[in-house]
């Protein structure tokens, strides 16, 4: 199997996090880190190759300079992992957002010096979300350094934090257990009315958590389309080719229902699979792969693509950005 979804956690993430009162930003506790539980999950669960990248609180707090630092340091780590395990891991770089210019910079700097697959982008980083037309020119050099080096890049996106949030609301702090998923919703659906899939063909975007509520609501964008544009409200995009761009990892819970649901408006071919380790601790991530394994083979629609969904789709993209697999 190949996972998409791996994240990692760095002394110096925990640190920042500390330093800012950030550990319970997400209502949810931080789990632990290394390299050796790390490496004994893939090997247990099977997993051949894990992409790596951080999850979040975003590490942005008001300070661009100090975020900089932070994600330079953080991606020279990661990449001193990755270096050390080649062919297990991979890895997308954190970037500074909101800061654009200096988000680019460090982009450039992790694919061309650090061999990232790419980019892990939050859903929204301080407000700034994806869509956003401020954004285009961190995409614009995206799409440069694909064609530059022969690669395409990989654009992992991750839940964040809405602000502003309905404080008192119980969602309000669990986040994971809904803000998140309306959170990578909300980004997407910018995104897709912004035309950002397609704009941008060599940056592979991947929606996590098998799509989030995109299944539930894709419709009602092309539904509506027709209306906002005569009401000058949205510009025309083509709904379905920017959707049939995006690829989908299967972090979560993705069987018996999500999975299914997620098929609904894409294809098995871009579909992922993503373990969230370490946020779902190591008994639940064995468990949630051995129940997804076992649901592929036995359902007759989509046992034909089992070894797609665990590991064929994951080794086009990848290979596609330059992976070591």
């Amino acid at each position: 199997m190949i996972d998409i979804h791996g994240h990692i956690l760095t002394k110096g993430y925990l640190d920042l996090l500390e330093a800012h009162g950030a550990t319970r930003e997400d209502g949810f506790p931080l789990p632990a880190w290394n390299e050796i539980d790390a490496l004994a999950f893939l090997d247990e669960a099977g997993i051949r190759y894990q992409v790596l990248s951080l999850s979040s609180p975003h590490p942005y707090f008001g300070n661009a300079e100090e975020s900089a630092a932070f994600c330079r340091a953080f991606n020279d780590e990661t990449a001193r992992v990755v270096a050390r395990h080649p062919n297990r891991f991979g890895f997308c770089a954190v970037v500074p957002l909101p800061d654009v210019d200096t988000a680019i910079t460090e982009a450039s700097r992790a694919i061309g010096d650090l061999d990232a697959l790419g980019v892990k982008l939050a859903s929204n980083s301080r407000g700034l979300y994806l869509g956003d037309e401020r954004l285009d020119p961190l995409f614009y050099r995206l799409e440069s350094l694909a064609e530059g080096r022969g690669h395409d890049v990989v654009c992992l996106i991750h839940p964040s934090r809405p602000e502003p949030i309905a404080e008192g609301v119980f969602s309000a702090g669990p986040t994971p257990l809904y803000e998140f998923l309306a959170d990578t919703t909300r980004a997407v659906l910018n995104m897709i009315a912004h035309n950002v899939p397609r704009r941008f063909p060599h940056v592979q975007i991947v929606v996590p958590h098998c799509g989030s509520f995109l299944p539930n609501v894709v419709r009602r964008i092309e539904g509506a389309q027709s209306i906002l544009e005569r009401a000058h409200m949205m510009s025309h995009v083509d709904v379905p080719a920017n959707l049939a761009r995006l690829w989908f990892d299967t972090a979560g819970d993705p069987v018996p229902d999500l999975l299914p649901l997620l098929l609904t408006i894409t294809s098995p071919s871009h579909v992922l699979f993503g373990s969230d380790f370490p946020f779902t601790p190591n008994e639940r991530a064995l468990a949630n792969a051995r129940r997804l394994q076992e649901f592929l083979t036995s359902d007759w629609r989509l046992a034909a693509h089992a070894d797609d969904i665990l590991d064929n789709n994951a080794q086009v993209l990848l290979a596609a950005a330059g992976a070591h697999l």
